[in-house]
């Protein structure tokens, strides 16, 4: 549902990946130029509306994707595919961030915010010159973070027992020249040791500080 940027040029990268698609816009002009450019049937109507979902064939779908730039009008149509015409998976653009744990908890399958997404890359150039914010995982409830130990840096020849971690993050693996070392508290610490951690989002800059200040209190 939506044929602007996102719609259209979604639209069309699915169909040369050969999948079947079928398009709903509400604006006729652009739903007269989508059809034309892609070669497809495209539903000119409100796709929060039960027979225009209908006519689309929401009820044969796999993937119901509502990329129109209204969060309302994609929450509902997103409901709507799934309760009444049992969608597989839903896919909903969120256009406010803010929007995003509405979007999930009101049951949205994979709800994206291309504003959350660019400001997670800014966050992650922005990070300390040795340590490293690489992702969100799990719709956002992990975060993971990476520390490169320098040399006199204050984790150098410590063991991992020693670490003091807050209780909502954990060490999940050391990188020493290339192989994978799993962080057992006997493990010491190295110069060049990339260490990950992992901890919920809103805790992700202690886990950095826990890493970056590692024994300083000694």
């Amino acid at each position: 549902m939506g044929s602007g940027k996102v719609g259209y040029y979604l639209t069309r990268t699915l169909l040369e990946h050969k999948h079947t698609v079928e398009l709903i816009e509400a604006d006729e002009a652009i739903s007269r130029r989508a059809a034309n450019d892609l070669d497809i049937t495209v539903i000119n109507g409100d796709g929060t509306h039960l027979d225009v979902l209908r006519e689309a064939g929401t009820q044969n779908c796999d993937y119901f994707i509502a990329v129109t730039g209204k969060d309302e009008a994609n929450l509902i149509a997103c409901q709507l595919a799934k309760i009444k015409f049992g969608a597989k998976k839903t896919i909903c653009r969120v256009n406010n961030p803010k929007n995003l744990p509405v979007m999930q908890s009101l049951g949205v399958d994979i709800a994206v915010s291309s504003t959350g997404f660019i400001a997670g890359l800014i966050e992650r150039q922005m990070d300390d010159a040795n340590s490293r914010f690489l992702t969100n995982v799990m719709a956002g409830q992990i975060s993971v973070k990476e520390v490169v130990v320098e040399k006199g840096s204050p984790m150098e020849n410590k063991k991992l027992s020693e670490i003091n971690l807050p209780g909502h993050a954990l060490l999940i693996s050391i990188l020493r020249q290339g192989k994978l070392i799993i962080p057992r508290g006997n493990v010491t610490v190295k110069t060049g040791d990339t260490i990950i951690g992992i901890s919920t989002p809103e805790h992700k800059n202690g886990l950095s500080s826990s890493l970056n200040e590692f024994f300083t209190n000694q």
